[in-house]
């Protein structure tokens, strides 16, 4: 079994595809409406992400967040910029190090190196 992909609820569908995209690389790998929303599949590798416009009003959960594996955390920083990072990088006991930064409507992302 493999990781399919992670949905996420955004409040601006076009602002947030705009983000995955040009910040960290993305394809679109497709776009529909599905019972009145509006949804976009990303691509990065073998990795999928879903995009689900949100309907509603409502706050967007901040505990739930997607871990990116990445070869090093340095060119992701750069990539982001030092100010958007919003907590690390941290070294973990297993020696992965990682950081944490918000996509545009505040979901959070962890970008993980390993040892």
């Amino acid at each position: 079994m493999q990781l399919h992909h992670v949905a996420l609820e955004v409040k601006d569908l076009e602002k947030s595809v705009d983000f995955y995209t040009n910040s960290l690389g993305f394809k679109v790998d497709t776009s529909l409406v599905w019972s009145g929303q509006k949804i976009s599949f990303l691509a990065l590798g073998d990795f999928r992400l879903e995009l689900i416009e949100q309907t509603d009003e409502g706050e967007i959960s901040d505990r739930s967040h997607i871990c990116f594996k990445v070869d090093a955390i340095e060119p992701i920083v750069s990539r982001l910029g030092e100010s958007a990072v919003d907590e690390g990088p941290y070294m973990l006991e297993n020696g992965w190090r990682i950081i944490f930064c918000k996509g545009t409507d505040g979901e959070i992302l962890e970008f993980l190196e390993e040892a």
